[in-house]
């Protein structure tokens, strides 16, 4: 509020600011993208895994459903709804379904990720033809009809990141010190992709094998693909390569090329040759000219069978695994375990990341790998890619992480566009292979979740646009067919779009680690990821299953930095409030109360006087007199036995420690003082004192047993004699005693302190304590001839019977002095 606003219009900006606020908490609008229109709606669309009504709207993009209440506040069952055309896989016909109330027409939608949509539009309005064939039209469309080629915008080129220069590869192998002086060439062979079409332009081999040894061994390998360099330990230089399966066929064909290239990535060490496949399926593969790395052609290295298996057998466990997730009924069922057992997806999962671990294990032992499958574009790419982010902390950051599925995944190869079902038919080849990967990169940041600087927000991110068909980075085979649609040039890049929103994706958590992950590929380390197999109405805008680490670290800073928000604005309001006070009280000629800082209030008696307490009992008394004036002993005694008797005093001091016991305490509420202490213990700084309570009634003590008389010392002399014993004779304080008429007095005493000492102070205040009359019941105090440091501390509370303590620590004698001179405690018979 300005100066010239009054508290009204105060209060009114207040009730504007809430009413925002109060919106912010509603269901917000559905923005349209660049190029994004819509051409149809339709009303009171019933979703049928949740009941609710929606508004169904189509656009040249998606198929769009809001809440048909525009009042209803954001939940999981309510938020809004978006599928892209080229994610559905089948429609199906409209069917009649009768409920109670009202009759609608039945249409479902199967997705490419194996995930069932169905919804139902009113028999009344007579538009489920209209809907159907609509969705037909648009989910057939070829590829130059998708979204990402007609709106292309030239605008989201001005960023700080274009995703289509991220990955350098010769950047990258410049990085890794892959370089002719280590081993290692660039080679431009396959430059115009006469080699190997679905290999990229630029490749790294060893040094020292030439463009014709390459040629050669092309034609023994599964579609040209030779083995390439992909990764090299910056260390140790071990090395990780990858192909395609040998041309071997029942014959046991060999090629003296390749054992030549296989031999110089050996070098001196075991080449450890990783086969993703079932040893079964590589025998089979010889009946069609595949086959292994067998024989005696090939005794120079070691090969290992990993047991992945094919795009048949993962496409349909994963398609098992959603219908599971998508089951209210099944996910609530005790035999939910099982049920998740039998779709073999975390077994699947589980050999793919130990596997990877394998890799990882012989590249820190200096080994060099080959890793390849069949035709070395599934399997191999995960194998590799998990064990490259095992290795390499750049694969763990965001932009390490983007480079490395650039690299691996769409420049080497890998058939996105085919396994994810755009724009063909070929069912029998699609398969979630990339899907597996990021669940394994799942796996591994639930082990290490500080090691990543992302969070698996953006493996779900991945997931949506592998689908989306908004991007080209997915949108085809390999690089040869990306340059050849002219996508880089008429399409976004992914990871400009996933860059502007890095923030979504930031890991709070991260801690960089520059070794190498150490992972549990075990069945009992794995679990199911929810929200990436979920049903269509439980991952829009929500996450199924318990929250994780990141999320909740995430939640707890956005609420901080909400909270930030708020009190700033709190305040704000506050002053424009105190400003208008103000001058209404100058108005009415009233002068407002100045504002005085805040001070803390001045210390109390027993708090000035524990600050001014000096350290030990031998500075006491020079520091009371350290002004020239020298304190009576009797003071400090009254002083001392003030301040160590308040409550405050014995609450401020540590754990199990009491004030000493001194000439006018009774060590009974010392005891009691410590009982209270044990149950309420309340640790706080020297200078806080808490507040006074009331104390507690006290207790009703017995009786004091009679004194004990004193034995004569003629019959302690007469009863020795009588047992044989020679008589102790008295020594000088026993003479002393005898001529002392006190009946009270102890069998034996230590001798006199000196007078400078403070337990001769102490011994001095007592005696004017006894001259004044003393309880009967309280002995006088043995005294040192030497003061000792230890004679004023707050010790435990000692026993009155045999000079011990009652918790183990410092020895101190029955009472508040030191030892006797001599080094030996003495105690009273």
């Amino acid at each position: 509020m300005n100066s010239g606003e009054t508290e009204a219009d105060a209060a009114r900006n207040f009730a504007l600011v809430s009413k925002q606020l109060h919106d912010s908490m509603r269901i917000p609008v559905v923005k349209y993208l660049d190029g994004e229109t819509g051409f149809n709606s339709f009303e009171r669309v019933l979703n049928f895994q949740t009941g609710a009504l929606k508004n169904m709207v189509l656009t040249n993009y998606r198929l769009i459903l809001t809440p048909y209440a525009q009042s209803t506040y954001a939940c999981t069952m309510n938020r809004p709804i978006s599928i892209p055309y080229l994610l559905i896989d089948k429609i199906s016909k409209p069917t009649l379904w009768k409920g109670e109330r009202r009759k609608l027409f039945s249409i479902a939608l199967i997705l490419k990720d194996f995930r069932t949509f169905r919804f139902g539009i009113p028999a009344k309005a007579g538009r489920h033809h209209e809907l159907h064939q609509s969705l037909v039209d648009k989910a057939s469309q070829p590829m130059t009809g998708i979204f990402a080629l007609n709106h292309f915008s030239a605008s989201m080129h001005q960023t700080l990141l274009d995703g289509w220069s991220l990955y350098c590869a010769q950047s990258e192998m410049r990085r890794m010190r892959a370089c002719p002086e280590t081993g290692w060439r660039r080679t431009d062979l396959n430059m115009n992709y006469r080699v190997c079409r679905t290999y990229p332009a630029v490749l790294y081999v060893p040094a020292t094998i030439d463009d014709e040894t390459l040629l050669a061994c092309a034609e023994f390998r599964y579609s040209s693909r030779i083995p390439v360099l992909s990764y090299r330990h910056r260390v140790n230089g071990a090395v990780i390569c990858r192909s395609s399966q040998p041309r071997r066929g029942v014959t046991q064909g060999r090629s003296g090329p390749d054992e030549k290239i296989l031999r110089t990535v050996a070098g001196k060490a075991t080449l450890k040759i990783l086969d993703c496949r079932p040893k079964i399926n590589a025998v089979m593969n010889t009946f069609v000219k595949g086959g292994s790395e067998t024989g005696s052609a090939y005794n120079f290295l070691d090969l290992e069978f990993l047991g992945i298996e094919n795009i048949h057998a993962v496409r349909e466990s994963k398609r098992r695994l959603v219908e599971l997730c998508s089951d209210p009924t099944q996910l609530s069922s005790d035999r939910f375990l099982t049920a998740l057992e039998s779709t073999k997806w975390l077994l699947h999962l589980h050999t793919v990341l130990r596997g990877a671990v394998q890799a990882t294990s012989a590249v820190m032992h200096g080994h060099a790998v080959l890793v390849h499958c069949t035709e070395g574009w599934d399997r191999t790419p995960q194998v590799v890619s998990l064990a490259m982010i095992m290795l390499d902390p750049v694969y763990r950051t965001f932009e390490g992480f983007c480079v490395l599925i650039e690299k691996e995944w769409c420049s080497m190869g890998h058939r996105f566009a085919t396994r994810s079902g755009h724009f063909t038919d070929e069912a029998s080849q699609r398969s979630p292979v990339f899907t597996q990967f990021l669940d394994g990169v799942y796996q591994i940041m639930r082990q290490h979740p500080t090691a990543f600087n992302f969070t698996p927000a953006l493996l779900l991110a991945l997931q949506k646009h592998v689908f989306s068909g908004r991007f080209g980075t997915f949108l085809s085979d390999c690089e040869q067919d990306r340059l050849k649609a002219g996508l880089p040039l008429t399409t976004h890049s992914v990871w400009t779009h996933l860059h502007q929103r890095f923030e979504r994706f930031t890991n709070p958590a991260y801690q960089p680690y520059s070794g190498h992950l150490v992972v549990d590929p075990s069945q009992a380390s794995l679990a199911l990821w929810r929200p990436m197999y979920s049903g269509i109405s439980h991952t829009q805008g929500a996450t199924a299953g318990p929250p994780s680490v990141f999320d909740v670290t995430r939640a707890i800073l956005d609420r901080a930095e909400a909270a930030e928000l708020r009190l700033k604005k709190m305040e704000t309001l506050f002053d424009q409030h105190v400003t208008a006070l103000e001058q209404q009280l100058h108005e009415h000629g009233i002068a407002p109360l100045p504002w005085a800082p805040l001070t803390p209030a001045p210390p109390s008696p027993p708090q000035r006087a524990l600050a001014a307490m000096p350290a030990s009992p031998a500075t006491f008394a020079t520091a009371s007199s350290a002004s020239g004036e020298a304190a009576p002993p009797h003071l400090l005694v009254s002083r001392m036995e003030t301040i160590l008797s308040t409550p405050k005093c014995r609450m401020s001091l540590p754990r199990g420690v009491v004030p000493p016991v001194l000439p006018g305490l009774d060590r009974s509420d010392v005891a009691q003082g410590v009982r209270r202490r044990s149950r309420s213990v309340v640790t706080l700084p020297h200078h806080v004192i808490p507040e006074e309570r009331p104390e507690p009634p006290p207790p009703v003590r017995p009786d004091p047993p009679p004194p004990l008389q004193e034995i004569p010392r003629e019959a302690q002399t007469k009863a020795q004699t009588q047992q044989g014993q020679a008589p102790v004779p008295p020594s000088p304080g026993h003479e002393a005693e005898a001529s002392a008429p006190s009946p009270a007095s102890p069998v034996c005493e230590a001798p006199q302190p000196s007078e400078s000492s403070p337990d001769a102070l102490l011994g001095a205040a007592k005696a004017q304590d006894d001259a004044s009359g003393p309880p009967p019941s309280s002995p006088p105090a043995e005294a040192p001839s030497q003061a000792s440091p230890l004679a004023l501390l707050p010790a435990s509370v000692p026993n009155e019977h045999d000079g011990q303590v009652l918790s183990p620590g410092i020895l101190f004698p029955t009472s508040l002095h030191a030892q006797p001179v001599g080094g030996e405690s003495r105690s009273a018979p």
